[in-house]
């Protein structure tokens, strides 16, 4: 490498130079001194010799626009500049973040932990001391005798007639329904309402201990199943128990949520008749119906639904007492209400022995009812008009559908 690109010079002056030179110096090095002359005609005649010339090390200039003025050879050389500290790194915003998801889930699970154990959410998973006889245990024991269900309302759903009970247990430590038959029978003072065998091993029922108020359990029965409608034969209701199969399930966890169960067979008591069950059920039906007519007031129109009596032959079938059950439990589903009617009990027909089936709804004329009819879709033959009185006799009380 020659002198030019930097070697530094042998000569120990001038090499001491060479350690001693500080940025800038290098062009101060080219200009020329000023020489002094008495006669101002030498300034412009006087050839001046060569100054020596020493070679030092400078760094590679940098390039710059041609200047004949040392002014602007100056304003363009290198400045020396200080030495300084790198800035400081700013804080990571991906650590930050990372941080504070960190602390959020550290909160939410104390808060967790507090509601669980000492805050409101404790009773989801711990039976409450005095619902448990003053223990803290969350599971419960069969026990050797059947609980109490007590009837608490009766309704008609389109999958049949529920029945909602509290079922309490006798035993401190609760009970376990898991009888695999359990015969349940639900009677009323006019008789058998409804029945069925229900099959608890697959899914156990527990109840809490004697000292809490027992657990809502609602059982539905079929069509085929009930025996009575709601409004009639649920006043005075009772039900009893009768475990015929194998308990499955001594123990399980304790749970006080209401619970939904239908029969798994149809079962009927021994000694009832099932056609005369119904026949007393219609019967309280009629009895309680016609009170409602007489204190909302009579010689009012309706739609006459049906009129049917057993033995009858039509539509297919000989109808029988569940027959007309079923058909008139299908109309108070259907239109929100019914009434039935023993014609017996009415001057307006003209035949005794009949059930009839009337709507709750009642119309300003026996054409505004056959209307109704049409617009319900049923013909002739199983809808009219009908006024109800207790006074009138069968003439002019009937109007048909075209």
């Amino acid at each position: 490498m020659s002198d030019a690109e930097g070697t530094p010079p042998t000569n120990q002056t001038l090499q001491l130079d060479w350690m001693q030179w500080h940025p800038g110096d290098a062009h101060r090095a080219d200009v020329e001194p000023p020489v002094e002359v008495d006669d101002p005609q030498a300034a412009t005649t006087t050839s001046f010799a060569q100054p020596p010339v020493y070679r030092i090390f400078t760094p590679k200039p940098v390039e710059i626009a041609e200047s004949d003025s040392a002014t602007d050879v100056l304003r363009n050389a290198p400045t020396a500049t200080g030495w300084s500290p790198p800035p400081r790194q700013a804080p990571d915003r991906f650590s930050r973040i990372v941080w504070s998801v960190v602390a959020v889930i550290v909160l939410v699970l104390a808060a967790a932990t507090w509601a669980l154990t000492v805050g409101p959410a404790k009773d989801w998973w711990v039976v409450d001391e005095a619902a448990s006889g003053g223990s803290q245990s969350a599971t419960v024991t069969a026990c050797a005798t059947p609980p109490t269900m007590t009837p608490r309302s009766a309704s008609l759903t389109p999958d049949g007639l529920a029945v909602t009970v509290t079922a309490a247990s006798s035993c401190a430590d609760g009970d376990v329904l898991s009888n695999s038959a359990m015969q349940v029978a639900v009677s009323s003072s006019a008789g058998l309402v409804a029945s069925g065998s229900f099959d608890f091993s697959s899914t156990p029922i527990a109840l809490p201990g004697s000292e809490s108020a027992g657990r809502e359990i609602t059982m539905t029965f079929p069509t085929g199943s009930y025996y009575g409608l709601p409004g009639s034969a649920t006043a005075g209701l009772t039900v009893s128990l009768n475990p015929v199969g194998s308990t499955t399930t001594q123990e399980l966890a304790s749970l006080a949520v209401p619970v939904s169960v239908s029969p798994a067979q149809i079962y009927v008591p021994p000694g009832v008749d099932t056609e005369q069950a119904i026949a007393q059920a219609l019967s309280a039906q009629a009895d309680a119906d016609r009170t409602e007519i007489l204190t909302s007031g009579s010689d009012r129109w309706v739609a006459q639904l049906s009129s049917k009596q057993p033995g009858l032959v039509a539509d297919g079938k000989v109808w029988t007492n569940q027959d007309i059950l079923d058909e008139f439990a299908s109309f108070y589903q259907r239109f929100s209400g019914a009434r039935l009617l023993w014609s017996d009990e009415w001057p307006v027909f003209t035949s005794s022995g009949w059930w009839v089936s009337i709507t709750s709804q009642t119309f300003p004329s026996g054409q505004a009812a056959v209307s109704w009819c049409a617009q319900q879709g049923f013909d002739r033959d199983h809808c009219l008009g009908k006024l109800i009185s207790t006074t009138s006799g069968p003439a002019g009380t009937t109007v048909y559908l075209p």
